[in-house]
């Protein structure tokens, strides 16, 4: 992956976060989707780009939330690149 973005610059990246994981079906600890440090990895070689998380709430699938990768974001020095979804509309902006 680092080989195939290094000559691009992206402003805005989606990454399936959530740490999906279905034991009965692939076994334990098997993330579906990006851990929180998985997605502090990709957030790093994704540089300088805005880090929007989807598919991180809402089923029981998803072992980590959008606390988990809030904190690993902060821990990494990230924070401020990591945006939610729609929280213009939470807002009440248009």
């Amino acid at each position: 992956m680092h080989r195939f973005v290094a000559p691009y610059a992206f402003a805005i990246v989606v990454l399936f976060a959530g740490n999906a994981q279905v034991p009965e079906r692939w076994g334990a600890d098997v993330p579906l989707t990006l851990t929180p440090e998985a997605a502090v990895a990709a957030a790093r070689i994704l540089d300088p780009a805005v880090v929007v998380p989807i598919h991180q709430d809402g089923w029981v699938h998803f072992t980590s939330g959008p606390e988990e990768l809030e904190e690993a974001f902060a821990a990494a020095g990230l924070a401020g690149r990591l945006r939610h979804r729609c929280t213009r509309w939470r807002r009440g902006l248009t």
